[in-house]
């Protein structure tokens, strides 16, 4: 894929995040021309806090880095960078690793679903059935969202909270899966114009290993290319998640590398 292709794509993906950046407090979106940043007080994971779309010059790129560590440090928020094939110039990759940033071992691979000439794969299952999520489900999508990631239950009537806002956002799909009337995972995506951005999916422990993530991924891609979406984009770390996903009709798009840089509170990196 050529640069300028992958730049569009991900200003796409950034650009369908911003109703999901309003809707929870915390959060932050920058963009310019020589960087986008994310940002969110609440998820401190890499994947919610980064710079990335670095296009500067030689000259520039140095500050660049520095303005960047500033942001997020001044915050208080881990310092990542990813880059992709549309980052320029083509040495920041030793520039970072001599700015004490880690390169992170597994890439992010970038996957897009043609929509309109998409045929569902005859693999979902029919004894999961799907529906959108109303702000009635608000609970129960929370529950399920963080038990599918291991994460305390106790933090279910906030996350809750934060899901009744989002689901205001028009340009946002939350769903969820139900096993013999029981919720059992979870799906969603945010667009921008035709294109649609898979958010986190994930499926109870008790009820994995029994097509429930692949029957709302269907669900959920379905009902996009009904809203007239041309193009469905997925990210994941997980090269495993990655073949699952080209099975059901994504191709590889591009990769993007994360480059960490931790601070400890007495100012050394490790």
């Amino acid at each position: 894929m050529e640069a300028r292709d992958v730049q569009a794509l991900e200003r796409a993906n950034y650009a369908s995040m911003r109703s999901l950046v309003a809707a929870t407090p915390g959060s932050g979106l920058l963009v310019r021309d020589d960087v986008t940043l994310i940002r969110s007080r609440l998820f401190p994971m890499a994947d919610m806090n980064h710079a990335c779309l670095l296009r500067t010059s030689p000259e520039r790129a140095g500050p660049l880095v520095d303005e960047i560590v500033r942001y997020f440090r001044r915050r208080l928020l881990p310092v990542n960078v990813c880059l992709s094939p549309a980052c320029t110039p083509d040495d920041l990759p030793d520039l970072l690793l001599r700015r004490g940033f880690r390169r992170q071992e597994s890439p992010e691979a970038w996957l897009t679903l043609d929509l309109p000439n998409w045929q569902p794969p005859p693999l979902a299952s029919d004894a999961v059935a799907c529906i959108r999520v109303g702000e009635n489900d608000a609970l129960g999508f929370a529950r399920v969202y963080l038990a599918s990631f291991g994460l305390p239950g106790s933090l279910a009537p906030l996350a809750a909270l934060l899901l009744r806002r989002s689901l205001r956002q028009p340009s946002m799909r939350h769903y969820l899966a139900l096993v013999e009337g029981r919720p059992a995972g979870v799906c969603l995506w945010h667009s921008h114009g035709e294109i649609a951005c898979l958010g986190a999916a994930g499926v109870l422990p008790a009820y994995r290993g029994r097509r429930v993530a692949t029957s709302v991924f269907i669900h959920a891609a379905q009902e996009a290319a009904q809203q007239g979406k041309e193009l469905l984009l997925g990210q994941t770390l997980y090269p495993r998640l990655a073949e699952v996903l080209m099975g059901h009709g994504f191709r590889l798009a591009f990769s993007r590398t994360y480059y960490a840089l931790w601070v400890s509170w007495f100012g050394f990196r490790n």
